[in-house]
């Protein structure tokens, strides 16, 4: 019976074939049916093949696991998932039962086919469960794509289970068989990221959420085909990512990415999408109208929409609201942003979009709290958190309502309902592991670290800081100090110290100031940890610079590093190029730069290395003490630092100090206004709390922040004397430089020469562009005395000379690195309103501009600056103050001797002299600069004003330059010289 109906299924099949419907020589072959994806005619064919008499078990077995493989993919694309997983569990179960071996990549396929299928069905669990047995046989699959397709839609079932380390994992082996391809798929790659990305941001792992999106960005925009949806989705993540972190810069060029984009081929969704975060965008950078006319243009589209569409997209109205709210109460308009709040509250409430009605009730909590309005701000609090209960609002935004509600509990003294709140907040933060604050520890925050995460530990450390202040509990202080460490290192991990960035500065510096005004005001000595955790938290960009330029003079040859200057300069300069003569000048660069990095390796452990204050403390000379300012919002600290304490001491108020800088420095460039009662003040503030403790010392190091640049040290007293008459100082930018100076010396292979001057000789352009302020009122007048300066002290150290024509910027780059002292003898111009337009004027009115000297190498041990603003620049912070001083140690020079002001020709010259006499016998920097400056107010008595003699300041090493001849070796070298004649006389009147 079995043998007729096979006839007569093969006759059908055949003329089927006929038919055109499959080719005749592959009726014997039905797997090639499975292959070909014709499942309904592949079941046909193994249910014939089954009823055949002469079928081994084998057979059999192997043609029901394939007919059940088949019937499950049938139903699969008819979308009955129910009824393909009954069949696609039957097929595995009856390759469990036997011990028949089929083909791996078949068994692949059932895998395959039967997790996507529960996937679909909404069976994650199970998905993932199938998928991982597959793992296994994937060593067998010859196609590469299949298998990192395989791996990727594992993660992405992982991803969906809030498995998120297999997540990571998945994805990561995904990306790497992705990336292996020589062709490779750029839209895959990119989407594998981007889901990666995801996944950091559901455990709030900023670092490697911003570095995932970064390479989708690369990679997809590397795909010509990309559907724009995928690319308004990545820049609208990029944007909220950067504003959040407070990058602006990039912040910006991505949305110029994201403007370029046509709106018009847009679907709605990616409209409303792109409309949110330009507002995002706008309401960051203060363009308030542009967000506001934005935010019209994203309603109408909303209210165009079908009904159904508009509950699928009304979040995006939601959030673009909530962001003009924050923007009303940044900018204390309050009345406006609670009457956005007013409409935005039942709109969530309506649509069930109990996220973003949290979110209003935290912002309504806000204002109140600025209104002072405490009782109610906490009840809008009490709302917001009620929500957790009917939507999962995340443990980082309950920690932090609970946070905010228990400061709230001070003011109205429910200290026990607040602690109780504060334990609650510490239970969520931990991911429910404690709610005992000294179990909390950083292994909590190493990959939870965003800045939601910072604010909530030191929302704790606040809470229990004020509590003490209330009970005088030391249980309460104790917890405090826990938590600002804690908010300490969870920043640190956070900051990725690429470069400045504002909003982490401030954050730092509330953070800092915190931690500081606990231990001041307890009078305890701060541990060196935190200090250590404190400075690792300054941002590093100054630093890192200037340790690779250095590090690259070690390795490279005095050629390569000519050749990578001149390189640069060019291709930033020469603007009348031809496209191809750039595209080579560009080329020449990369391949040189890949030079570099090979006789240059990374050296990447000084690059991370962490700065303990125990080390610094070591590399101190007894006779010399660090002094590290710091301004908080509040208060100025100051971090004493000697070979045998450290010590954190409260100076003054902010304001105070502030008032007195800005006083003092309306009368420094002027020697007809009167200084003392000025300088008197702010030594109060600056010097008088520790004019004990440095009494001991002789060389002082200053650190300082930008607040407190431009005034010279020297002219502040110290127990009623000027400081320059006790102490020699130096400046430094941190003290990671500073110790980096101390551990590595110059790279004395280069063979360097001892010093040069360039002078130049200038002139007056025709044709002057008085619209740059570059250049507006500088007439550039001769300075008779530097050129008599530079041609003396080149003739006392048997220096090079280049002046005049000699003096130009292509000679200073190609001699930069022969010598171990530039002597630059020359104006200079202050652009303040874009100081990467400042800089040197070479001979024929050529400047060298404060951006090409940070891109030169110059592996300098001093450089002089003996021209007017050499030291000012724009008043941010330090790491983002901009002067030409500063682009030299970004250049790598390790010290630089620079001014404040717009300092007098024929003075300078003598200090300069002086300094080099000094110089020349081996004294320390510090010491020589200080000596000259002592000199020359002993010799003009009538130039006492620190307009003649404070403008100039040397900027790092201190040490000397020259080898000072130890007096004891000479008088020994002569007594045995004149022993040896005496010697020799002797034996030659004995012959």
């Amino acid at each position: 019976m079995r043998t007729y109906f096979s006839i007569i299924w093969i006759l059908t099949l055949a003329s089927n074939c006929l038919a055109g419907n499959i080719e005749f020589n592959k009726l014997q072959n039905p797997d090639s049916l499975l292959v070909q994806e014709r499942y309904k005619l592949a079941i046909e064919a193994y249910s014939i093949l089954l009823q055949a008499d002469s079928l081994h078990s084998s057979q059999e077995i192997e043609y029901r696991i394939k007919r059940a493989y088949a019937r499950g993919q049938f139903f699969q694309e008819q979308s009955n998932y129910e009824k393909a997983n009954e069949y696609y569990a039957h097929a595995l179960k009856l390759l469990e039962q036997s011990n028949i071996k089929l083909k791996p990549t078949f068994l692949i396929d059932v895998h395959n086919a039967y997790y996507h299928s529960l996937a679909y069905a909404g069976s994650w669990d199970k998905a993932a469960i199938i998928g991982k047995q597959g793992l296994p046989l994937l060593t067998s699959q010859p196609n590469d794509k299949a298998k990192a397709d395989y791996i990727y839609d594992l993660g992405y079932i992982n991803d969906r289970l809030k498995q998120y380390a297999l997540a990571i994992e998945y994805y990561n082996r995904a990306i790497e068989l992705y990336e292996s391809f020589e062709q490779k798929n750029y839209f895959d790659i990119g989407l594998a990221y981007n889901n990666l990305g995801t996944v950091y941001r559901q455990i709030n792992f900023f670092k490697e959420r911003q570095n995932s999106l970064q390479k989708a960005k690369y990679y997809w925009e590397k795909d010509k085909k990309i559907k724009p949806h995928y690319l308004v989705t990545l820049y609208s993540n990029l944007i909220k990512l950067y504003i959040e972190y407070g990058d602006k810069e990039r912040a910006r060029e991505v949305f110029k990415d994201l403007q370029a984009i046509n709106i018009q081929a847009l679907a709605a969704q990616d409209k409303l999408n792109l409309y949110r975060s330009s507002i995002m965008f706008y309401v960051n950078n203060d363009y308030l109208k542009r967000a506001e006319i934005t935010l019209k243009k994203s309603q109408k589209l909303f209210h165009e929409l079908a009904t159904s569409q508009q509950q699928k997209h009304i979040h995006q109205i939601l959030a673009s609201q909530l962001l003009l709210v924050d923007a009303y109460t940044e900018g204390n308009q309050l009345e406006k942003g609670k009457k956005m709040l007013s409409k935005i509250t039942p709109l969530a409430q309506i649509h069930k979009q109990h996220y973003y009605e949290m979110l209003a009730f935290t912002k309504l909590a806000n204002i109140s709290i600025l209104e002072e309005n405490f009782e109610k701000g906490i009840s809008f609090l009490n709302q917001a958190y009620a929500i957790h209960s009917l939507y999962q609002i995340g443990a980082i935004n309950e920690s932090n309502i609970l946070i905010k509600k228990a400061n709230l509990r001070l003011k109205t003294f429910e200290f026990e309902t607040g602690e109780k709140e504060i334990q609650e907040a510490i239970y969520k933060l931990t991911n429910q592991q404690t709610n005992q604050a000294f179990q909390v520890n950083i292994n909590h925050f190493k990959t939870q670290n965003n800045s939601y995460y910072v604010k909530a530990l030191k929302g704790i450390a606040d809470f229990y800081w004020e509590l003490f202040k209330n009970t005088q509990n030391q249980q309460h202080i104790s917890k405090s100090i826990h938590f600002y460490a804690l908010a300490a290192a969870t920043f640190g991990y956070y900051n990725q110290t690429e470069h400045y960035n504002h909003k982490l500065h401030q954050m730092n510096r509330e953070l800092t100031e915190s931690i500081f005004r606990v231990f001041t005001s307890q009078n305890k000595p701060i541990c060196t940890d935190l200090l250590t955790q404190l400075e690792a938290n300054e941002s590093q960009l100054l630093r890192l610079e200037f340790e690779k330029k250095n590090l690259e003079f070690i390795a490279l040859s005095p050629q390569t590093i000519t050749k990578n200057n001149l390189l640069r300069y060019t291709y930033t300069h020469q603007d009348n190029l031809s496209d191809e003569y750039k595209a080579a000048l560009k080329k020449q660069i990369a391949c040189l730069q890949t030079t570099i990095a090979k006789e240059s390796p990374a050296f990447s452990y000084f690059f991370r290395s962490q700065i303990s204050i125990d080390q610094l403390q070591g590399m101190l000379e007894p006779e010399e003490a660090i002094l590290k300012y710091f301004v908080g919002f509040e208060r100025i600290y100051l971090l004493l630092l000697t070979k045998n304490q450290h010590k954190i001491i409260d100076l003054a108020k902010s304001k105070q100090v502030e008032q007195s800088v800005l006083g003092l420095l309306s009368k420094l460039e002027e020697p007809r206004f009167q200084t003392k009662a000025n300088i008197q003040m702010l030594s109060n503030y600056l010097i008088a709390p520790i004019a004990d403790e440095i009494t001991p010392y002789k060389k002082l190091n200053i650190i300082r922040p930008a607040e407190l640049h431009a005034i010279p040290f020297e002219i502040l007293e110290y127990n009623n004397i000027q400081i320059i008459d006790q102490f020699a100082l130096s400046y430094e930018y941190s003290l990671s430089i500073w110790k980096f100076i101390r551990e590595h010396h110059l790279n004395n292979t280069l063979n360097q020469e001892l010093l040069a001057a360039f002078s130049p000789n200038y002139f007056q352009p025709e044709h002057r562009d008085t619209t740059d302020k570059t250049w507006r009122n500088h007439r550039f007048t001769q300075l008779l005395g530097a050129n008599l300066e530079a041609e003396k002290i080149t003739r006392q150290f048997s220096g090079a000379l280049f002046k005049n024509d000699a003096a130009s910027i292509d000679n200073f780059i190609k001699n930069s690195n022969r010598f171990k002292i530039l002597h630059l003898a020359m104006h200079a111009v202050l652009n303040e309103e874009n100081p990467q337009k400042s800089g040197l004027v070479f001979q024929e009115n050529d400047v060298l501009y404060y951006s090409d000297l940070y891109n030169l190498s110059i592996p300098a041990e001093l450089v002089v600056l003996s021209a007017c603003n050499t030291g000012i620049g724009q008043m941010n912070t330090v790491n983002e103050f901009k002067s030409l001083a500063q682009s030299l140690t970004y250049a790598g020079v390790r010290s630089n001797i620079h001014s404040l002001w717009e300092v007098p020709d024929k003075e300078t010259a003598e200090i300069m002299i002086n300094f080099y006499s000094f110089l020349k016998k081996g004294v320390g920097k510090s010491e020589a600069l200080a000596q000259a400056k002592r000199k020359f107010l002993k010799n003009n008595p009538l130039k006492q004003h620190p307009y003649y003699w404070a403008g100039f300041v040397l900027q790092g090493d201190n040490k000397p330059i020259i080898k000072k001849t130890n007096p004891v070796y000479y008088m020994l070298g002569i007594i045995g010289v004149t022993s040896l004649s005496l010697l020799l006389f002797r034996r030659k009147k004995l012959r």
